[in-house]
């Protein structure tokens, strides 16, 4: 007789040989909408466990249906879409693709803020898919160690960002802290967010 296959066993395996060796946190999936769902349900328990106001119900919508890459249901009932980006240091990224080692600079407040807000702005200019949203949050969210030092951080607590029309709250998710026991996450603070016309 022989042994069935151990379900539990293969999927752990196909997670480990689809996790990256550069900030692999957020990536146990190869399939980016996955990862994508995942980390705005890791948002959403976050928000919650803060008391704040949070949503339920994550769901992708696809490839051919973003942008917004989830849609989910606020505490109050509201139809939300949730877009989700990477902050992650590409040529790194890239080089371990190739089986190579990089050794790329650790990233400086500047660059930080700078490619935070070009974010903001992409995908603030984004024309959602299907029907409007009552609520649109973007979440960066980063587990890469040339970025996630205590500097950057503070500046990114500490800035105020573009003015959006699209975009009603925006977060900066990282990966799990030992200190703090959770993902934590920084409310991005938009400078004012634009009535839309």
């Amino acid at each position: 007789m022989t042994k069935p296959p151990d379900k539990v066993n293969d999927f752990f395996e196909t997670c480990l040989e689809n996790i990256r060796k550069h900030a692999p946190y957020f990536s146990l999936s190869s399939d980016r909408q996955v990862n994508e769902a995942d980390v705005a349900h890791v948002l959403s328990m976050e928000l919650s466990k803060q008391g704040e106001d949070s949503f339920h119900s994550v769901i992708s919508r696809g490839k051919t249906n973003d942008p917004p890459d989830c849609e989910a249901v606020s505490d109050k009932g509201e139809r939300i879409g949730v877009e989700v980006t990477e902050l992650v240091d590409g040529p790194s990224v890239a080089a371990e693709k190739r089986g190579c080692v990089s050794f790329q600079e650790a990233w400086k407040p500047s660059r930080v803020i700078e490619k935070i807000t070009r974010i903001i702005d992409r995908k603030d200019h984004a024309i959602p898919n299907g029907d409007p949203y009552e609520l649109y949050i973007l979440v960066v969210y980063c587990d890469d160690p040339l970025i996630l030092d205590y500097e950057n951080l503070k500046a990114i607590r500490a800035s105020n960002f573009p003015a959006t029309q699209l975009i009603d709250r925006a977060y900066f998710l990282y990966s799990y802290g030992p200190f703090e026991k959770r993902c934590p996450y920084i409310t991005l603070r938009l400078s004012k967010v634009l009535e839309n016309t």
